[in-house]
């Protein structure tokens, strides 16, 4: 027979156990909640949505930095001179920008022949689908045969 406090241990256990799993249904509940609504003032009203989202308490941001500490980081950056010596790697930049923009022209062209091949195959297939339909109108392709003479498909004779 077990002890009385093995037995305590486990119901305690047991109910810690459903505390931390309703915990975290009551999360995902809350979660999928702000989602959802969220989702749907964004499709009525983007502006209040905007807003919303903007304000602290939403966003968790505390107050701002004192002013005197941000002046002076400012005025520490921006009052010393700095000289910047442009080095080459100005020209490595320049260089990969011009084959950039080369890129994105080939890529254009690799775009526009693809199209093309892409409206062929296109037409290819229209016309094979047209001159089936023609054949099918005009007495010629597959039939089944009627129920009296036995099921099945076979090919007309053509009259040509």
């Amino acid at each position: 027979m077990p002890n009385i406090t093995q037995k305590l241990t486990e119901r305690i256990d047991d109910l810690k156990q459903k505390i931390a799993a309703w915990g975290k249904r009551i999360r995902r509940f809350t979660e999928w909640s702000m989602r959802f609504n969220q989702n749907r003032l964004f499709q009525s009203d983007k502006k209040r949505l905007y807003k919303s989202l903007e304000r602290p308490e939403v966003c968790g941001a505390g107050p701002g930095p004192d002013h005197a500490n941000t002046v002076a980081f400012w005025r520490g950056l921006w009052s010393e001179p700095v000289n910047h010596s442009e080095g080459p790697w100005t020209e490595v930049v320049a260089r990969l920008s011009a084959l950039r923009s080369l890129a994105g022209g080939a890529a254009g062209i690799a775009k526009a022949v693809n199209d093309s091949k892409a409206a062929q195959k296109s037409l290819q297939e229209s016309e094979r689908h047209n001159r089936m339909m023609e054949a099918v109108a005009l007495g010629k392709g597959l039939y089944t045969k009627s129920h009296e003479q036995g099921a099945g498909l076979y090919l007309n004779p053509s009259k040509d």
